[in-house]
């Protein structure tokens, strides 16, 4: 199990050396998360969800963590199918949620970003090293999406509509996926 034998290891790593740093992008985040809860006697865990891929706000807190980040927002890409769960973190010492992604109704859903161990773990549920202006890399998501999911030409997004925020949700119903924007 990944967590077990390497999230758990990576992060005791991390407590013994103070220059020893990582960043845990999608399911690593997920991972380190959970890993951060066994440690600390907290029950993090990833829920299984509808999976999804496309480009959603994110709201970065005051944390000074990423001091040029306080306060902004961004479009980030996500693609996920799990969501990590991280009730009872409140009083974890060194862990901090670094972003959130907010609804149009104004509710805040759990944070998508954290800062564990005073900032020398930083998780994000999103993807940083996907541009999503970018032709190349909608190409190579793209792609990614024909080999996960045997789905409609027409339900993936181009690269020519590389300005439109979209998103494909797997329902998990007999159905199959939908387009949920263009």
């Amino acid at each position: 199990h990944f967590t077990d034998h390497f999230s758990r290891a990576l992060l005791d790593k991390i407590e013994q050396n103070d220059s020893v740093r990582a960043l845990g992008v999608c399911f690593g985040s997920q991972s380190l998360l959970q890993a951060h809860g066994q440690q600390t006697g907290r029950n993090f865990r990833t829920e299984k969800g509808a999976l999804e891929f496309g480009a959603f706000p994110v709201q970065f807190t005051d944390d000074d963590t990423f001091p040029g980040l306080r306060g902004k927002a961004c479009t980030a890409a996500f693609t996920r199918s799990g969501y990590s769960i991280t009730e009872g973190c409140e009083d974890v010492p060194g862990m901090r949620p670094l972003a959130f992604e907010p609804t149009q109704q104004g509710i805040t859903l759990p944070p998508v970003a954290w800062s564990l161990l005073d900032g020398r773990v930083v998780t994000t549920q999103f993807h940083p090293d996907i541009r999503l202006s970018s032709r190349d890399q909608l190409k190579i998501l793209r792609k990614h999406l024909q080999h996960a999911w045997p789905i409609m030409e027409d339900s993936i997004p181009h690269a020519s509509n590389s300005r439109r925020p979209y998103l494909v949700k797997h329902t998990g119903q007999s159905q199959g996926r939908k387009r949920l924007s263009p």
